[in-house]
């Protein structure tokens, strides 16, 4: 059984500085803030989905070029916002331990899978101080669909995705993983969202304590 994990909101904190890190990048590219009204639209939340749409907006044909200069701004103002590794962005309560643990343990295998960019999700990690060495992982970066992030980083582990778990915060997991048909189990800050949108499985976080009977049960 492979467990994969989200990384912002799941896996680390830090979204208070995260995401104007990245609306700035948009507005200085693409010439608009990304509102209210723009971030409902999106059924599909990735970084290059939502560059694909900041296109759309702004009157551009997206294309690569595009991507790498938001992607580039981005991960500069994140740096700048978190000079200094566990300030801003640091592991949510319990991620470390049940990283090394799932790791550590036969039945499990352990990957990530994140809608955010490789080089900006890496660095929030790092900055964390979340060491993912050996770890199957895949981002934006390598698609833009959050269904096919996942099924990749469960295909980088060596396994299937019918016996895949997938642990994240946002609605747009809980969407993917029912087009995946596959378990998830829903934590963060997004809690209400995710039970009113009909979650079976919610953790107050993820220390082994509190994650591991939710496995064992999935499992069997």
């Amino acid at each position: 059984m492979v467990v994969v994990f989200d990384v912002d909101g799941t896996l680390i904190g830090g979204e208070e500085q995260d995401w104007p890190s990245f609306e700035n990048a948009i507005h200085e590219v693409f010439g608009f803030f990304p509102d209210r009204g723009f971030w409902d639209s999106m059924e599909e939340v990735t970084g290059r989905s939502i560059l694909r749409k900041a296109s759309e907006v702004a009157g551009l044909e997206f294309n690569s070029k595009l991507e790498q200069k938001t992607r580039s701004l981005y991960l500069k103002n994140l740096r700048k916002a978190a000079p200094f590794k566990n300030t801003v962005f640091q592991p949510k309560p319990g991620a470390v331990e049940i990283i090394n643990l799932l790791k550590q343990t036969p039945v499990f295998d352990v990957a990530v899978a994140t809608g955010d960019f490789k080089e900006s999700s890496q660095f929030k990690l790092a900055s964390a101080g979340l060491d993912l060495r050996g770890v199957a992982y895949a981002s934006s970066s390598d698609a833009e669909l959050r269904k096919d992030i996942i099924t990749m980083a469960v295909e980088r582990v060596g396994g299937n995705i019918v016996d895949a778990i997938y642990v994240g915060d946002g609605v747009w997991d809980l969407r993917a993983c029912r087009q995946l048909d596959i378990p998830f189990i829903g934590t963060g800050i997004n809690m209400d969202r995710l039970r009113k949108a009909g979650a079976e499985f919610l953790v107050d976080d993820l220390r082994p304590s509190t994650i591991l009977p939710i496995l064992s049960s999935i499992v069997g």
